[in-house]
């Protein structure tokens, strides 16, 4: 595990669920600026992206196209109201010329809103390590 990793599992480990819970609720307020990104089928030679792998499909992909942003996020699932919560799942799309363009193959035909992360690479790890994060509604 490389030290973003280390650092991403101290600080989850170092956080309570109500700390957790009340970031989530950050993320809640700042759902009206979500977008839904385009969808792009991409590849560089013989690679291409792997489901489950934004993160590491995106890092691959931004390399070969230094133009290109690594844009760390989540993506919102309401469930309809039909579950007590809501799930922010930790998510990377590509930036390119303003537009964000998921790459990630995900055999889903639903657009899903996705919440860009304000914060550093270091201030993300831990929600990437995390993955899903479920917020509760409040009552």
């Amino acid at each position: 595990m490389g030290r973003i990793g280390t650092i991403a599992l101290s600080a989850l480990a170092a956080m309570t669920n109500e700390e957790i819970q009340a970031f989530g609720r950050t993320l809640l307020e700042r759902l009206p600026s979500a977008i839904l990104p385009k969808t792009a089928a991409v590849r560089l030679g013989d690679w291409q992206p792997q489901e489950h792998y934004c993160h590491d499909n995106v890092a691959t992909w931004v390399a070969h196209n230094p133009e290109d942003k690594h844009v760390f996020g989540f993506v919102y699932f309401s469930f309809q109201g039909m579950l007590p919560y809501v799930r922010f799942a930790a998510h990377s799309v590509v930036e390119r010329r303003g537009e964000l363009y998921d790459i990630t193959p995900h055999g889903v035909t639903t657009r899903y809103p996705f919440l860009r992360f304000e914060g550093t690479v270091e201030e993300f790890a831990p929600w990437g390590e995390l993955g899903n994060l479920d917020i509760f509604r409040q009552r």
